[in-house]
């Protein structure tokens, strides 16, 4: 089974036939075109808002060079981001990662040094 959704409807039909044929060679087009624009430098793509595309340098990719781990790569973004989209959420949702990686980190220990 191919993962497309609409593979049923239009694998019947092949490139010239018809109407059908144009709309998936039109679909054919669009795949096309947004994955070249997407692969040229996918730091400089963001789907929804620019908070991330307009700093030096993303979170993601201080994250990746500076080898975090995804609970630190979340508290960074969600800090990084908090004035231009969430405001007092995105802070509120940083120190709740912080306290999961707190108890991932050192468990039930109750002291707070």
């Amino acid at each position: 089974m191919i993962g497309n959704p609409f593979y049923s409807l239009i694998a019947p039909a092949r490139q010239d036939d018809g109407e059908m044929g144009e709309k998936i060679k039109a679909y054919n087009n669009i795949r096309k075109n947004r994955v070249r624009f997407m692969a040229d430098d996918p730091f400089k793509t963001q789907i929804g808002g620019d908070y991330y595309t307009k700093r030096a340098i993303q979170p993601f990719e201080y994250s990746m060079k500076n080898g975090l781990d995804p609970m630190q790569h979340t508290i960074i973004k969600y800090v990084d981001r908090f004035r231009d989209k969430g405001g007092k959420q995105d802070l509120l949702k940083a120190r709740h990662v912080i306290d999961l990686l707190i108890d991932h980190e050192y468990g039930g220990e109750q002291n707070d040094d």
